[in-house]
């Protein structure tokens, strides 16, 4: 971490640790990163005079190593804003003006806008901007309220908190309280250690020295790596962590004018009772968000060539994944290949849009066989987000090594399905188990198959199922109303047989596929088929993620845009 983060460069920051910095709202540190230029000019200061220089040339000094600092940072929003603000000082004190760091912030915001006007459109720009602004306008504010040094550096920490709130909550729908003690701590930690020592490395390097202190830096290594550990210990932490989900706009809106309200309080050096009631009330509804939707849904997750389905109860009464699927590999990666990956299905697809729909935990995941397309994200959820219990097929029963790996990831341990089974999920919601009837290995034809009735709906979950089973399947469920089917093995040539669509005849027909696979699927059989039977066939590969929104006296479907990486 901390070559990398000291030069601003995330790339190369463990994935893991960066996303614990971030859901603990060490985000705030990378964003505002002003103190990097503040701390490194008034050392730089400090040593120039102590070794003689005039107070006439420091600016022009500073201002070649400010061009060079941000060259080697490649110009990151909040590198170019503390820049900006410290050249407008400069301007200001040559015209004999006195400076101002508020007016600096703007021209910077101004000019910034002007080159690149996308820029509005990024997370670090707007925390970046809107954090300082907030700082510099609470400062006197906040000194007038309170006299000691520790409850002041804590008032800004909870003000930064409560105003990027509303931009975490907007793009990754998750946030964490715990930012309000760690930014306290990592920021005097960062600025009072970890950037000193890492400045005298620098030099060190420079004048080709490092070598004779590899001791302290190996022990400056450990110390970064315990760090890193803690960070990861604490995003670990769901107390505090709040998962919201899309929250409308009206909410915002209303959040935005009673922080406002706050604000214009504090800065009379006090917090008015009715304005700080207002924002408590409005921090209540936002947490209470996702058990206030009155509609469910089932959404057929966009991971590529892999299913992954989420049922969502209306009230929050409960949240299911039925597979949790990742992209199969069909050659062992290099060492190299392992280190340069970035990201993986669950944390690239997966995760992010059960935040997006406000699951805080899991009460169940059923996996419907043993192909990793269906299973291979399982481990990394239970690591992330609480699940209460797995639900398995007897279909995979005697696949010992599958099921060796999947010891302790829930709560409450297994549940074995058979057909017949039943399972009552909520007041009008309930699983009925088709198939399996017997042991086997995992294989297609053992897959799970499940009818569900939501809220008057209608489902069939059929996994990979095809063949004999298949056949089987469209037997036990035939002359039923069906609503919504997911359409076995990926719309494979070898599954949903004409004679088998035209026994189910779905509304909808969702199809769990990536894009440009090798295995050319969906089949243009299978599509033609489902064209005959009069279905409305939903692609992941071509539309994205596939929500069937429903309640018990509606339902519409939406889409979730996939945009091409690049795009």
């Amino acid at each position: 971490m901390s070559w990398p983060s000291f030069f601003n460069d995330s790339q190369w920051i463990d994935p893991g640790a960066m996303d614990s910095y971030q859901t603990i709202g060490m985000i705030h540190l990378f964003s505002l990163s002003g103190f990097h230029v503040n701390f490194l000019l008034k050392h730089c200061r400090y040593v120039y005079l102590r070794l003689g220089g005039l107070v006439d040339y420091f600016d022009g000094l500073a201002l070649v190593l400010l061009l060079v600092y941000g060259t080697l940072l490649a110009w990151p929003y909040g590198m170019v804003r503390a820049i900006g603000v410290y050249l407008y000082q400069v301007l200001c004190r040559a015209l004999g003006r006195p400076p101002s760091s508020l007016e600096g912030t703007a021209w910077a915001l101004i000019i910034l806008l002007w080159l690149k006007p996308f820029a509005l459109f990024s997370l670090g720009f707007q925390l970046s901007f809107v954090l300082a602004t907030t700082l510099l306008l609470l400062d006197g504010g906040i000194r007038r309220l309170t006299s000691r040094p520790i409850l002041r550096e804590l008032a800004r920490s909870l003000a930064c908190s409560l105003v990027s709130l509303p931009f975490l909550l907007a793009q990754n729908h998750v946030f964490s309280w715990i930012s309000l003690v760690v930014n306290y701590f990592y920021s005097l930690l960062f600025s009072s250690f970890l950037i000193p020592v890492l400045l005298i490395l620098l030099v060190l390097h420079a004048l080709g020295l490092a070598n004779f202190f590899l001791g302290f830096q190996t022990l400056l290594g450990q110390s970064l790596h315990l760090l890193e550990k803690i960070s990861l210990a604490l995003s670990q932490w769901q107390g505090l962590t709040w998962v919201t989900g899309h929250l409308p706009a009206w909410l915002f809106f209303l959040y935005s004018l009673a922080l406002l309200a706050v604000f214009a309080s504090l800065q009379e050096g006090r917090i008015r009772r009715k304005a700080g009631l207002s924002l408590l009330s409005l921090l209540l509804v936002i947490y209470l968000w996702p058990n206030l939707k009155v509609q469910g849904q089932v959404s057929a997750l966009a991971i590529g060539q892999g299913d992954c389905l989420l049922v969502r109860l209306p009230f929050d009464q409960g949240n299911y994944l039925i597979d949790a699927g990742s992209q199969p590999q069909f050659f062992d990666r290099e060492p190299w290949q392992v280190r340069r990956q970035t990201s993986t299905v669950a944390s690239r697809d997966i995760l992010p849009a059960l935040r997006a729909e406000g699951v805080r935990h899991l009460n169940g995941i059923f996996i419907s066989h043993s192909d990793y397309d269906h299973y291979g994200s399982l481990a990394e959820i239970c690591e992330k987000i609480p699940v209460d219990k797995l639900y398995l097929p007897i279909g995979l029963a005697q696949d010992e090594a599958v099921l060796a790996d999947w010891q302790g990831l829930t709560r409450q341990g297994w549940v074995w399905l058979r057909t017949g089974d039943r399972l009552r999920l909520g007041r009008q919601a309930t699983f009925d188990i088709i198939q399996p009837d017997q042991l086997g290995e995992g294989d297609n034809e053992d897959s799970l198959v499940i009818w569900a009735e939501l809220y008057g709906h209608s489902f069939l979950f059929t996994g990979d199922t095809e063949g004999q089973a298949e056949e089987a399947m469209a037997q036990r469920v035939q002359g039923r109303d069906l609503d919504y089917l997911k359409v076995a093995h990926h719309g494979s040539d070898h599954s949903s047989p004409a004679d088998v669509l035209a026994k189910l005849q779905p509304r909808h027909a969702v199809i769990s596929v990536g894009q440009n696979n090798r295995y050319g699927h969906p089949s243009p059989r299978v599509l033609a088929d489902l064209e005959t039977v009069g279905s409305q066939v939903w692609r992941t590969d071509q539309m994205g993620g596939i929500h069937y929104i429903f309640s018990s006296k509606s339902a519409t479907i939406e889409r979730t845009i996939q945009l091409e990486e690049g795009e």
